[in-house]
């Protein structure tokens, strides 16, 4: 009977301790803070540029005072003469003010001739538009803004002509995707370069 009594008060104290209600101490939650929120641009124009990133192309276009609002146009458009006028009325019919236009695409190929002594590059142009510094006197009376769209890390030419700037899988062959598209090194310095010369070329072709 004594074992009994035990029994069913070890089960009513576990009971209570079991079920009695938890106290919790806080403090009032503080008063939640705003963020702040940043009303200058996102990109800032630096008040001077090295000299070496500095070209006078003589072709003056104002970047859009509200930003850029355009469409993409190939080379194979911006190179023709009537597409490009086509094109210009529609961009000024749609509100628009820009055109982002192919200069290397994501093939490797160069769009136009810019004149350059590099092999890879002359074996990968494709001169889609001949006359550059036409192409930008339309722009500019027009008040369009170009943007120039220079694919850098996809591109199987230069991966196949230098594969060692690729990636190459164990039997030595450059690794390609599934639509057989290569890719060269972002962290290699002459793929920068590779790429920075074609920019700078780009420059002396369109002024």
């Amino acid at each position: 009977m004594k074992n009994k009594a035990s029994f069913w008060l070890g089960l009513l104290a576990t009971a209570t301790v079991g079920f009695s209600p938890l106290v919790v101490s806080a403090e009032e939650n503080p008063e939640p803070t705003l963020l702040e929120i940043n009303t200058k641009p996102i990109l800032n124009t630096p008040a001077e540029f090295p000299s070496k990133f500095i070209y006078d192309s003589g072709v003056d276009i104002v970047y859009p005072e509200n930003g850029v609002k355009g469409i993409y146009v190939t080379a194979y458009s911006a190179g023709g003469t009537d597409k490009l006028k086509e094109l210009t009325n529609f961009v000024h019919s749609s509100g628009l003010n820009a055109m982002v236009i192919d200069v290397k695409d994501d093939v490797g190929h160069m769009t136009m001739d810019l004149k350059s002594e590099n092999e890879i590059v002359q074996k990968s142009t494709q001169n889609y538009v001949s006359d550059p510094a036409s192409m930008m006197k339309q722009l500019e009376e027009n008040e369009i803004y170009p943007i120039a769209r220079v694919v850098v890390f996809k591109d199987t030419l230069l991966a196949e002509a230098k594969p060692d700037l690729s990636f190459k899988k164990a039997d030595g062959t450059v690794w390609k995707n599934g639509n057989g598209d290569a890719f060269v090194n972002p962290f290699s310095k002459e793929v920068w370069d590779y790429n920075i010369e074609r920019g700078v070329g780009l420059q002396y072709r369109s002024g």
